[in-house]
């Protein structure tokens, strides 16, 4: 990868080639939205070079502690091996782990950089004891918390609103915590209410760009945040703290750059936006 990239896309996922074509069905089926890619690493990487991304921070998500070590020796070997040039690995963490402390400390020593948790996918508030313990290890060890933020279309509930991460930001202290999806799916409007201006880090993943709805009746909204809206949004929360991502494969990178480039923001905001802050949060 480049010594310092350009343009980092903060939250994607991949899966192994001989599984991804499964996957993505199980997928679309539950969410209704069209993959953009293959989701394979390869896929991937052919989106990236399509569209000048340097790197792309791939985010496991363990939807059951079993997975959880198996995901992580993944992701080490991955990233120790040098196998999938251009691809960042995160671990992954589930809320029932029994010991959390052992495992990120295992693989912080294996220079991972971070987690991916999903509070609708396991099935577990955000303000849960449990993810609060695993905030506080990964502040200790200085490892980086991505969660997802804000509805899910696959997983109705409310796991981890605006709302309730605002209050639980009252509470907690992780420095590195990157709330996705501008702090919350469809949720913009109240995350720019109560979370911008926080100091919080947030990805801008499934929010800039469009999604491509395999029922249009059932799902007729193809786009996600209003420029105008992202921009008074970066205004207020401080460009600085906002990280380019996409959740590829189920947005598109090229709409997202195009969106970032078309808002109405600096060329200093856009610089740190689309990579500056992400090297300076991953250490690069």
């Amino acid at each position: 990868m480049p010594d310092q990239p350009r343009i980092v896309d903060f939250h994607t996922h991949v899966f192994p080639a001989a599984v991804a074509a499964k996957v993505i069905e199980n997928l679309e089926g539950t969410g209704g939205t069209r993959a953009r890619t293959d989701a394979t690493p390869e896929g991937l990487r052919r989106s990236m070079a399509r569209f000048g991304v340097d790197l792309s921070v791939v985010l496991p998500v363990a939807t059951n502690v079993r997975q959880v070590e198996k995901l992580n020796d993944i992701s080490i070997a991955a990233n120790s091996g040098g196998l999938q040039p251009g691809l960042l690995y995160f671990g992954a963490m589930h809320p029932e782990y029994p010991d959390p402390e052992a495992e990120l400390r295992r693989i912080q020593k294996a220079g991972l950089k971070g987690i991916k948790i999903h509070p609708a996918y396991q099935h577990v508030r955000i303000d849960d004891p449990r993810y609060v313990k695993i905030m506080e290890i990964c502040a200790g060890l200085g490892l980086i918390v991505v969660t997802h933020a804000g509805w899910d279309i696959g997983v109705p509930g409310e796991w981890c609103s605006p709302d309730m991460t605002a209050k639980l930001l009252e509470t907690i202290h992780c420095p590195k915590l990157v709330l996705a999806h501008l702090g919350g799916v469809k949720e913009w409007a109240r995350s720019y209410e109560v979370l911008a201006g926080s100091g919080v880090w947030m990805d801008t993943a499934m929010s800039l760009g469009n999604t491509d709805p395999i029922d249009r009746e059932k799902f007729p909204d193809t786009g996600l945040i209003e420029t105008g809206l992202f921009e008074k949004f970066v205004t207020r929360h401080g460009a600085e703290h906002i990280l380019f991502a996409t959740d590829s494969p189920w947005n598109s990178q090229g709409a997202a750059l195009e969106q970032l480039a078309e808002a109405r923001l600096s060329a200093a905001e856009k610089e740190m936006i689309l990579g500056g802050n992400a090297c300076r949060l991953l250490g690069l």
